[in-house]
């Protein structure tokens, strides 16, 4: 399933500017099936900045957000986090567990940023 770029995002920017340990991320925005042509679901995001975001454009991008996303299915709702790096890239998170047909759910979550955000999840036991 895919994350398509979000449809309303906010950085809570405090203390100073830039986006720096204990600045947040919060956005919602609408999942797709694998062809990218149906709607899925809806999906919320929250993330923690561990480490200084940047977006240099000699050095390119770079930080660290602690991550938290509820992807809200038709069965119920799945809950993920992990650590998110920033920019294109892999990342794996924890399924947390779940609601509805996803109760007690535990597994894995692979995030493939590039312009959207892929999820696979992976539920075991």
């Amino acid at each position: 399933m895919f994350w398509s770029p979000p449809g309303k995002d906010t950085f809570l920017d405090f203390d100073r500017p830039g986006l720096r340990l204990g600045d947040r991320l919060a956005a919602r925005g609408v999942l797709l099936d694998a062809a990218q042509t149906d709607r899925v679901g809806r999906g919320f995001l929250e993330c923690v900045v561990m480490n200084k975001i940047t977006d240099d454009p000699v050095e390119g991008v770079g930080g660290l957000y602690w991550c938290t996303y509820v992807l809200r299915l038709a069965d119920g709702d799945l809950t993920i986090r992990g650590l998110d790096p920033r920019g294109p890239g892999v990342a794996t998170f924890a399924v947390l567990g779940g609601t509805g047909a996803y109760a007690g759910a535990i597994g894995e979550a692979t995030l493939i940023d590039t312009e959207t955000t892929e999820f696979i999840i992976s539920l075991g036991g």
